[in-house]
């Protein structure tokens, strides 16, 4: 059951078929994917609101200076601005959908290369410390053994200086 915050468009301000399409843009989302792309168009509905232009009548030229803003300004990694592009893109994608726009404006805006191999190597601690403790929950013994024993040591513990 979602909660009156998680559906909060009240960042679209006043006019209301702004907010309506905020409403029906971040409804098509978990309540997960929701809280994420929610804060990314509020970011982007700020930064339009700072520069008084209307998220419902931008041209490309403004979202190609909103992803601009985010690389030079904000120094946001190259994951990040595609991914608040790619927001930015699907609110403007149901707005054609919905036929509140004819085009959307940011249809042929260039997003940053991005790698679909993650740069992170292994699991992170957290991830990790999850697994130690479902392991050792485990009611099979060999489990935590098993997960104990591929544990890396610390280089000083393997002989290597530190």
């Amino acid at each position: 059951m979602s909660t009156s915050s998680e559906l909060d468009v009240s960042f679209a301000g006043d006019d209301l078929v702004l907010r309506l399409a905020s409403l029906a843009y971040l409804a098509r989302f978990s309540i997960v994917s929701r809280v994420h792309t929610r804060s990314d168009l509020r970011l982007y509905f700020s930064w339009c609101t700072e520069r008084e232009l209307l998220p419902l009548a931008v041209t490309r030229t403004e979202v190609e200076h909103y992803s601009l803003w985010m690389r030079e300004t904000r120094h946001f990694k190259p994951a990040t601005i595609a991914r608040r592009l790619a927001v930015v893109a699907g609110f403007y994608r149901t707005c054609v959908i919905d036929g509140l726009l004819d085009h959307s404006p940011a249809e042929y805006v260039r997003r940053p290369r991005v790698s679909n191999e993650s740069p992170t190597l292994g699991l992170s601690h957290l991830q990790f410390e999850a697994l130690l403790v479902a392991s050792r929950d485990s009611d099979n013994p060999p489990d935590f053994a098993l997960v104990a024993a591929r544990t890396p040591r610390p280089a000083h513990q393997r002989g290597m200086p530190l």
